[in-house]
């Protein structure tokens, strides 16, 4: 009995490592025309995931900046891993929150 429940745990955690993966995001960030690449990206559950890291990024950038006059010129693109932008956060909403 302890054999065959150590070959289902085996087969189980197989079977999630393989069909499961967590999306990959990158976050580009914008200044006017000029956009600094992210080209490594990071793994998130889900977009909202993505979207609250982003979030707290944009705060310390700002904060380390000081870039509260000139934040309405910038924003991050959250791309996902086939490089389509999904979602996009400028800094100056980032600041009506803050």
């Amino acid at each position: 009995m302890t054999q065959l429940a150590n070959s289902e745990k085996k087969r189980r955690r197989f079977i999630i490592g393989v069909n499961w993966q967590m999306p990959q995001f990158f976050f580009h960030v914008r200044c006017g025309a000029v956009r600094f690449e992210d080209r490594h990206g990071g793994e998130f559950a889900n977009l909202q995931a993505a979207w609250n890291w982003a979030l707290c990024d944009a705060r310390h950038v700002i904060d380390d900046e000081a870039l509260d006059a000139r934040a309405n010129r910038y924003w991050i693109e959250i791309c996902d891993s086939t490089g389509s932008e999904v979602a996009a956060l400028p800094f100056a909403r980032v600041l009506s929150l803050h």
